[in-house]
């Protein structure tokens, strides 16, 4: 399978602003993949607005997702009908049967754990970041510069929570004030439209934005770590672990690193694939 590369379009914050399965590889004998289930459908609920995750371009469903979606759907011999959903749906999707598994921005943790089966594919961050003119005009090269500073965040997140956090540690008097938006996109909004000095967004969504628009400036590191994980309901155990499995081939055969390449998150991947967090 060829798979779409990076494509490139200016202003990413303008971009961004339109928006807010497995385990069958080849055998010790090297023959054809052990799960082929020729036939076999799975519906996949992804989303339509967080590149470069999963988004629309040219009335086309692309983005990382998308194309890892495409090569596990290849290494287990099935075929994928996607099913365009929201954030605040996805868990519904699995846990009622409109959809076999979900592949999008969702973060594992133990709460979702609860309802859903994950399987971790990217790690991801929660990052500062602004406009090299703002940056300029405000003296901020790294995050400590934040501090007495205003910085916009969804609240569809902990982002707020995470900030307050390390803001306490950090900033002492001069604390980091968060003004909460509707969306990353609304953030976004705030920041073009200066009411802010910065956002805060996960890293993989930066990486891709700076590498659109030179004018988005990351600020530090990541002050968070986390994974994204693919999921299926609790119950559904066999299907999580074919999923497991072949992930597991593409990064051993290097159609994982080469469709995280494409979309500019080489520093996002996963060495080990684990369920829930736990090694398999």
């Amino acid at each position: 399978m060829k798979y779409r590369s990076l494509s490139l379009f200016a202003g990413a914050v303008t971009s961004l602003m339109l928006l807010s399965a497995c385990g069958a590889g080849d055998d010790a004998d090297g023959g054809e993949a052990a799960n082929d289930s020729s036939g076999e459908q799975l519906t996949v609920s992804t989303e339509t607005q967080f590149p470069p995750m999963g988004f629309i371009e040219d009335g086309e469903l692309v983005g990382f997702n998308v194309d890892l979606g495409e090569a596990l759907a290849d290494e287990m011999g099935v075929e994928i009908k996607w099913n365009e959903s929201e954030f605040s749906q996805f868990i519904t999707d699995v846990t009622t049967d409109r959809a076999d598994l979900v592949l999008a921005g969702m973060l594992d943790n133990e709460e979702r754990q609860e309802s859903v089966t994950f399987v971790d594919f990217l790690e991801t961050g929660f990052q500062f970041f602004t406009t090299a003119e703002i940056a300029e005009e405000h003296g901020i090269e790294e995050i400590e510069d934040f501090c007495g500073k205003s910085v916009a965040a969804s609240r569809n997140s902990t982002y707020a929570e995470d900030i307050k956090e390390w803001s306490d540690e950090n900033c002492g008097d001069e604390e980091i004030s968060v003004l909460d938006t509707d969306g990353s996109p609304d953030a976004q909004l705030q920041l073009k439209q200066g009411r802010v000095e910065g956002v805060m967004q996960t890293s993989e969504t930066i990486s891709y934005m700076s590498s659109q628009d030179e004018e988005i400036q990351p600020i530090g590191e990541p002050i968070t770590s986390s994974y994204y994980g693919m999921f299926v309901d609790k119950d559904d155990e066999e299907l999580a672990n074919r999923l497991a499995d072949a992930l597991e081939n593409l990064i051993a055969d290097g159609t994982y690193q080469e469709v995280a390449e494409n979309w500019g998150l080489s520093n996002e991947l996963v060495d080990e694939v684990t369920i829930n967090l736990e090694s398999r």
